[in-house]
């Protein structure tokens, strides 16, 4: 025994660490997410402890120490991770102190009294793998942009060509 010890010595992870189980990483619902979608996914499963899923926030009073600069992406975001099944909102938040929580699906949910009392009876556990994956806006390239009818926008002189 202390020789198959031996070999492991050193090994021992000394701080925190964040793990994505396999079966998420391999989802189509997670391949199909934003970019931006997967790093708040990861900055939700930064604050997971073991004992804290449903307690997890997007609050921008936290998020923003770590540069997320824009409300509206986060809350964009957020609706994709909830709709692609990878969160779960536990408690809504309301004005003029009150956050949203959230629980990731692929963890028990940690009962806690400030869930929303419906929250409980809807916890769908790994629901990111009965979600097909979200359709990605086909936006077109500037200069590709049409007019009603047909037309296509003026390019200006700068946007153009050298050769006018």
């Amino acid at each position: 025994m202390a020789g198959s010890r031996a070999r492991f010595k050193g090994s021992k992870i000394d701080e925190p660490f964040v793990a994505l189980k396999r079966s998420v990483f391999e989802a189509p619902a997670f391949t199909a997410l934003s970019p931006h979608a997967c790093k708040l996914l990861l900055e939700l499963m930064s604050q997971y402890k073991g004992d804290n899923n449903g307690n997890l926030t997007v609050a921008m009073s936290i998020l923003s120490k770590r540069g997320w600069r824009s409300r509206q992406t986060v809350w964009r975001c957020k609706g994709e991770l909830i709709r692609a099944g990878f969160v779960y909102l536990t408690r809504k938040g309301h004005m003029p102190s009150t956050c949203d929580l959230l629980a990731l699906t692929w963890f028990p949910l940690d009962v806690s009294p400030k869930f929303d009392p419906e929250a409980l009876a809807c916890f769908e556990a790994k629901a990111y793998r009965a979600k097909t994956p979200l359709a990605m806006p086909n936006i077109p390239a500037k200069r590709d942009w049409t007019l009603p009818g047909g037309g296509r926008l003026p390019v200006s002189k700068t946007q153009g060509d050298a050769h006018g």
